[in-house]
C-alpha cells in the first residue's frame, strides 16, 4: 500500500476530518451503518489508488438526525466545489491536514446533474477551474 497517497488512514487527519471540518457529515466506513447514523451528507468510496467523494445536496438535511435526499444532485458551488478547493489548499500543505500534503495528484469533479440525466464527463481541477482531461493533459503530459 502507498500510505503517502492513502486517503483513507486516520480519518481525523485525511479526507474525512477535512470534510467534516467542512461541516459535512461523513458515513462511517464500515458496510452496514445503523439508523442513527444514515444522516450523513458525504460518502467517500476507495478505488486503489482514487478516492471517490459523493456528496448529497445538503439543503435537503441540515440539520443532524435529517436524512438527505440523495436523489438531488448536489449543488455544485456550494457542496462541490468547497470540497475541491479545500482538498486543493490542503495537498499544498495547509496547517489543518498535514498528512494530505503532496498526496493529491489530480483532483476530478463535474458539475451535477439529476440521477434522471447521464452524468457529465469528469474533468480536473487546474487551480483556478475544471478543465476537459484531454485539454489538461496536452497542456502537462
Amino acid at each position: 500500500m502507498d500510505t503517502q497517497h492513502a486517503l483513507a488512514t486516520e480519518s481525523e487527519l485525511k479526507a474525512p476530518g477535512l470534510l467534516q471540518s467542512l461541516g459535512f457529515r461523513v458515513r462511517p466506513s464500515r458496510l452496514e451503518v445503523d439508523d442513527e447514523q444514515s444522516d450523513y451528507q458525504a460518502v467517500l468510496a476507495y478505488q486503489g489508488a482514487m478516492a471517490y467523494i459523493y456528496l448529497a445536496d445538503r439543503s435537503t438535511c441540515r440539520v443532524p438526525k435529517q436524512k438527505c435526499d440523495w436523489s438531488k444532485p448536489p449543488r455544485f458551488v456550494e457542496d462541490v466545489m468547497p470540497v475541491v478547493h479545500a482538498f486543493v489548499d490542503a495537498n499544498h500543505g495547509n496547517d489543518r491536514f498535514p498528512k494530505l500534503k503532496d498526496t493529491l495528484d489530480l483532483i476530478f469533479a463535474r458539475e451535477p446533474v439529476p440521477t434522471s440525466e447521464d452524468a457529465h464527463e469528469f474533468e480536473i481541477y487546474d487551480g483556478n477551474r475544471l478543465v476537459p482531461i484531454s485539454r489538461y493533459l496536452a497542456q502537462h503530459p
